[in-house]
């Protein structure tokens, strides 16, 4: 997409200094959202936060926050509380006389006072609800004022609205991508809900299409039409379950007719023994990272869903199609993170990317993303290609994997103690571990024989 295309949102966030780590990601999820989002729907949102956008300088400090940072032409502003209210602005409400009592209290007042003018800012507000480590540690005037504050938020309130009420910081983290994105697929143009259909700007760039995921039939009729008009598609997935599994799948019948049509069928899945499956075990226990801690991170992929059931039905239906059609079907384990399950088709892509915070992978019922379908033409269509050509070229056949299986077991513990919670230091493990020089030595022997 063009950059005069790109539409700029600016999201002020507004919180006292208690709810800090909810600030700090609250920036780091507008940053991965921005990568998901800029090139396909002409969306990016700039983070706008106090002290980042304000200098030293004369003046009523709050007042100096909000002309720093251009809070005229905010577009959203996301509000945070949870114990503590703030101190004092020395401002005064212009409607009531009465006194700020915090720099959010002055922010979320100017922002409320604009959007009855204007409808703009939007005001998302969260509050969080989990009970503080020691009560009697915390402010009871500031928790009182954190109270009577949200309060008028009810229906009678002198500022009604709908506060989103969470427990943990992740759990936030969470929300706010799933309501930014709705926020950025609105601003999009989208016209429609069971298919969003895009506006001429995008159609001209080559997108057709965007889906949401969950239970979009329409979406699968159309991945069905166009697996039936290809002689031969490739698929980079976290498991193909949907494609392969002899079981609970939706696309298989078409991927086994075209094979049977003389087609041919390339596929590249993750490896098991990697940190996105241990991602995708962790998530979708609900468990969180620190409560499996001194849990062994092999145990805990195997013990996991996605592992015993559908990584394991997709591989069986995998070896299925390989030994009926062994001309036309080849596949690869992936060692790298795949960010993202593509399906390359004769004439047109579908492109869903997936959403991590935190090294937490949002998956099963409440996996929020999108897919894109796209036209060759489509610049989109040809990195994809790109992307998948580099996949293959390092990935692992079957007795690879098998073989290589007790030293990736070993290099997931290690990287998994050695990165604490998110997986951060992963890169830095392989580096010293000499995987990468081992998969390198495996793609040079590869084009070696070809």
């Amino acid at each position: 997409m063009n950059n005069n295309t790109v539409r700029n949102i600016r999201v002020f966030i507004a919180s006292p200094n208690d709810v800090y780590r909810e600030r700090d990601l609250a920036e780091n999820v507008i940053h991965k959202l921005n990568l998901l989002i800029r090139f396909p729907l002409g969306i990016i949102f700039e983070c706008v936060r106090w002290e980042n956008s304000s200098t030293p300088q004369m003046g009523r400090p709050q007042k100096i926050v909000l002309s720093s940072a251009n809070f005229d032409a905010v577009d959203i502003v996301v509000g945070i509380l949870w114990k503590h209210f703030g101190s004092p602005t020395g401002g005064n409400n212009p409607t009531n006389r009465r006194p700020y009592l915090s720099g959010t209290e002055e922010e979320f007042s100017t922002a409320y006072a604009s959007w009855k003018r204007k409808k703009s800012p939007d005001i998302m507000f969260y509050r969080c609800v989990r009970a503080p480590d020691n009560m009697k540690a915390v402010d009871a005037t500031q928790y009182k004022r954190v109270q009577g504050f949200c309060s008028n938020f009810g229906p009678s309130g002198p500022h009604p609205g709908l506060l989103i009420e969470y427990k943990e910081p992740t759990e936030f983290a969470q929300r706010l991508m799933e309501d930014l994105l709705k926020k950025a697929f609105s601003l999009s143009g989208i016209r429609s809900l069971g298919q969003y259909e895009l506006s001429p700007a995008l159609v001209r760039e080559g997108y057709t299409h965007f889906f949401p995921v969950e239970g979009n039939s329409f979406r699968d009729e159309m991945k069905r039409k166009a697996i039936n008009g290809s002689n031969t598609i490739r698929l980079i997935a976290q498991s193909g379950f949907s494609y392969t599994a002899p079981t609970g799948h939706r696309f298989r019948q078409q991927v086994a007719d075209m094979l049977k049509r003389g087609g041919t069928f390339d596929l590249i899945i993750q490896a098991p023994w990697t940190l996105t499956a241990y991602s995708l075990a962790v998530a979708e226990g609900r468990t969180g990272l620190e409560a499996l801690r001194n849990k062994d991170p092999v145990d805990v992929i195997s013990d996991s869903i996605w592992f015993r059931t559908k990584w394991k039905a997709a591989i069986d239906g995998i070896r299925g199609f390989e030994s009926e059609f062994p001309q036309q079907v080849r596949w690869r384990h992936s060692v790298f993170d795949i960010s993202a399950t593509m399906l390359i088709c004769r004439d047109e892509a579908y492109f869903e990317p997936y959403l991590t915070i935190n090294g937490q992978q949002r998956y099963a019922q409440e996996l929020l993303t999108f897919e894109t379908r796209m036209q060759a033409s489509c610049e989109l269509y040809k990195h994809v290609c790109m992307y998948w050509d580099s996949m293959w070229s390092g990935g692992l056949d079957d007795n690879e994997l098998e073989r290589r299986a007790e030293s990736m077991k070993a290099l997931l513990r290690q990287s998994v103690k050695l990165s604490g919670k998110d997986g951060t230091d992963f890169k830095r493990v392989v580096r010293r571990s000499g995987w990468n020089a081992a998969v390198r030595e495996l793609v040079a022997k590869r084009r070696t024989k070809r």
